[in-house]
């Protein structure tokens, strides 16, 4: 029982730091929106939306900032790396090094790294015989 409630406790600080680490790498990232107001836009290229759910708690933590994340979401990263490079995104947020590294190397991109967004989890299960 106590493994589980440290457990629970991990996954609360994870959150938190994750929600932080984001807010700290999209602050000053954004663009003027092109209609006049206040709010910087930061257009985010991300592979589904499953993690939507993260991206509005970043735009409320942003808010106070003037700093609003507009997600554009892709059915696999090889399009929002395209649209990356072709300045129509901000940012991207679904990729890990190795396709990153692959990518820059077969399309000759020239990405630079500003941080890591957050961690997925990777489940793994095994049969116990």
């Amino acid at each position: 029982m106590n493994q589980i409630k440290n457990h629970k406790w991990l996954k609360i600080i994870l959150s938190l730091v994750t929600l932080v680490s984001i807010s700290v790498i999209l602050t000053g990232c954004g663009k003027s929106n092109a209609s006049g107001s206040k709010d910087e836009i930061v257009k985010v290229g991300v592979v589904g939306t499953a993690d939507n759910p993260i991206w509005k708690q970043v735009n409320k933590n942003l808010a106070k900032d003037h700093i609003k994340v507009k997600l554009v979401s892709f059915t696999d990263g090889i399009l929002a790396n395209q649209e990356e490079s072709n300045k129509d995104l901000d940012l991207t947020a679904f990729q890990h090094y190795a396709f990153l590294h692959q990518e820059e190397k077969t399309k000759h991109y020239k990405f630079s790294v500003i941080g890591q967004s957050y961690l997925v989890p990777l489940n793994v299960f095994f049969k116990e015989n």
